[in-house]
C-alpha cells in the first residue's frame, strides 16, 4: 500500500492528542496546554443549536475545568468559504448550553470559544467573512502541508490563559501520530481501505488460529481505543458499517479463502481459520495479496509482481 501524507485533519487531531497529553515532541508547548488543563472531550459529537432548532456537529471539542472554558473547533481544508458556512459558524456560536452539558463539564459552559482553523490558502477568505459578519469565532491558520506551524489570525479567546497561549505561534518540529489517518468527513472504501487491510494484516500476525473478532474489537483496534472512545457513537458505527463491508467484499473477491471464515452475522464476527504453521510459511504472499485487494477498491494501479500467476485469494 502506498504511503500518503498524513492529512489535513489527522496532523490536527494528534497534534492537539499530543498537547493535552504533554508529548515530548511538542514541547515547550505541550507542557503549557498540560498545565492549563485541557482535554480533548470528543469528535465529531453532536449539540443542538438555537438557530432554527437544528443539529451541528463540530470536529472536536476540548475543555479545560481549571480554566471554566471550552472550545469547540471546526476545521476545512477547502481553499475558500464553502457555501452554508456561515449558517454553520453562527450555528456553532449559538449552541444550547443543555446540549453542551452532555457532553462538557458544568463549569466549563461559563466560557465556550468557538475556532476554525483553516489553510494559509482560505485564510483572507475566512478573515474577511467574520469580521464581514461581525462573527465571534476565533481563526487559526495551519500551514499544511509545507510547515507544522499553527497562528492565531483573529480574534480572542475568553480566557487570558488561552488567549496568552494561542497568541504565539506554535511551530513544532515533529508530530506524535498516536491516531490513524482516517477522514471523518469521507469515509468511503476507497479511503478507509488501507486502514482496514493493515488491521486485518495486524491480526493475522499477532493472533493464533482460532482467534474471533467482532466488527466493534476490529474498528477499537483500527482506531485504537483511547481515539474510538472519543468518537460519537453516529460515527462509530458509520465507520463499523464501512469496514464490514470491506471484509465482505474481501471475502466476495475470494482473497480471505482459508485464511478468515465469518462465523456470525450480528454481530458481524470472523475467525483466523489458517494453520499457525502455514500462515507463518505464507504471510508475506498474504500480505502481497491483501494489498493488491487495497489497490483495487482504491483505485489505484497494480505493480507486476513475480505473485502475478498466482489465483486471487484461495490458492495461497
Amino acid at each position: 500500500m502506498i504511503q500518503r501524507e498524513k492529512s489535513f485533519e489527522n496532523q490536527l487531531i494528534n497534534i492537539f492528542w499530543g498537547l493535552a497529553k504533554g508529548s515530548k515532541l511538542l514541547k515547550p508547548y505541550s507542557g503549557r496546554f498540560k498545565e492549563l488543563g485541557f482535554k480533548i472531550v470528543g469528535f465529531e459529537l453532536s449539540f443542538h443549536a438555537y438557530t432554527h432548532n437544528r443539529r451541528v456537529t463540530p470536529d472536536m471539542v476540548l475543555e479545560s475545568v481549571d480554566l471554566k472554558e471550552s472550545i469547540i473547533t471546526e476545521w476545512t481544508q477547502g481553499r475558500g468559504v464553502s457555501d452554508g458556512k456561515v449558517d454553520q459558524i453562527r450555528r456553532y456560536i449559538n449552541i444550547d448550553d443543555d446540549s453542551l452539558r452532555i457532553f462538557v463539564s458544568e463549569p466549563c459552559v461559563e466560557n465556550k470559544d468557538i475556532v476554525l482553523i483553516v489553510t494559509p490558502e482560505a485564510q483572507e477568505s475566512y478573515k474577511q467573512l467574520i469580521e464581514s459578519r461581525k462573527l465571534q469565532a476565533i481563526l487559526l491558520v495551519y500551514h499544511y502541508p509545507n510547515d507544522y506551524l499553527l497562528e492565531k489570525k483573529l480574534n480572542s479567546f475568553n480566557v487570558s490563559e488561552t488567549e496568552s497561549f494561542f497568541n504565539q505561534p506554535l511551530q513544532f518540529k515533529r508530530i506524535p501520530y498516536s491516531f490513524p489517518d482516517i477522514n471523518l468527513s469521507n469515509l468511503s472504501k476507497s479511503l478507509l481501505v488501507d486502514s482496514v487491510i493493515s488491521t486485518l494484516i495486524e491480526i493475522l500476525v499477532r493472533e493464533d488460529e482460532g482467534f474471533e473478532f467482532s466488527i466493534q474489537y476490529f474498528v477499537q483496534r483500527m482506531l485504537k481505543k483511547p481515539f474510538y472512545n472519543l468518537l460519537s457513537g453516529n460515527k462509530r458505527t458509520e465507520i463499523a458499517g464501512v469496514s464490514k463491508n470491506i471484509i465482505s467484499e474481501l471475502m466476495k473477491r475470494r482473497y480471505g479463502t482459508g485464511i478468515i471464515d465469518r462465523t456470525k452475522l450480528n454481530p458481524p464476527t470472523w475467525k483466523i481459520i489458517i494453520p499457525q504453521a502455514r500462515k507463518l510459511k505464507r504471510i508475506r504472499l498474504i500480505k502481497r495479496k491483501f494489498e493488491e485487494f487495497a489497490n483495487q477498491i482504491a483505485g489505484r494501479p497494480i505493480q507486476p509482481t513475480l505473485f502475478d500467476n498466482l489465483d486471487n485469494g484461495g490458492n495461497l
